[in-house]
């Protein structure tokens, strides 16, 4: 049996009921998987996941949890309202971000990025940042950062740009930072939130 430890402090009731809510329901979907929340930091148990309530206030010591644990292991929820917090947890850390106005909450989606090991971001954050972020003209792209850009916007990851494009891996990595350099952003989701917005300052041929 594969148990999901969750340290949830001081999260507030509402959010702390939908959360165990969501958490009940994937072992009815999932036999063999269990979860065990904590709300008070347990000896010898090293959580999967760790949930800060960003909602009401922040704390030098909320900030240190984010700073001291691998972002895939922390999840903070926040407001729409808060959007300088927001745009400021998208570019200064590596957390994933659950907005707590949303009308479900998608945990089994953070719970499978947080066992990939990767960043969690919901949907209506992503709305929020887009908006936020004023779209910045790219300048002195190559036509091999355009060809790639191109074929990032159709979804492809970078072992099937290689092999489109006949290159190395190591090839289309370099292109892509050279393409998030010249746009100046330093997060995958940025770019992913720009692309559509680039389609309509260059010529793709399909």
């Amino acid at each position: 049996m594969f148990i999901y430890n969750v340290y949830a402090p001081k999260i507030n009731d509402i959010y702390l009921c939908g959360l165990i809510d969501c958490l009940n329901d994937i072992p009815r979907n999932n036999p063999g998987w269990y979860y065990r929340l904590h709300q008070e930091e347990e000896p010898g148990e090293t959580p999967h996941l760790t949930v800060l309530d960003f909602t009401k206030c922040t704390t030098d010591a909320m900030f240190n949890m984010l700073n001291n644990t691998r972002g895939y292991k922390m999840l903070v929820l926040v407001r729409s309202q808060q959007t300088d917090l927001i745009a400021e947890l998208m570019l200064q850390q590596t957390c994933s971000i659950l907005c707590v106005d949303e009308r479900y909450l998608r945990i089994r989606d953070v719970i499978e990025c947080s066992l990939r090991r990767r960043r969690y971001v919901s949907p209506m954050i992503l709305v929020i940042v887009k908006q936020k972020k004023p779209f910045v003209d790219p300048v002195n792209l190559t036509c091999a950062e355009r060809r790639v850009l191109e074929l990032l916007d159709q979804g492809k990851n970078g072992v099937q740009i290689s092999h489109e494009l006949f290159r190395s891996q190591k090839t289309i990595s370099s292109h892509k930072r050279n393409i998030m350099k010249k746009l100046g952003l330093t997060e995958d989701i940025e770019l992913k939130m720009i692309i559509s917005e680039m389609r309509s300052k260059y010529e793709v041929t399909h």
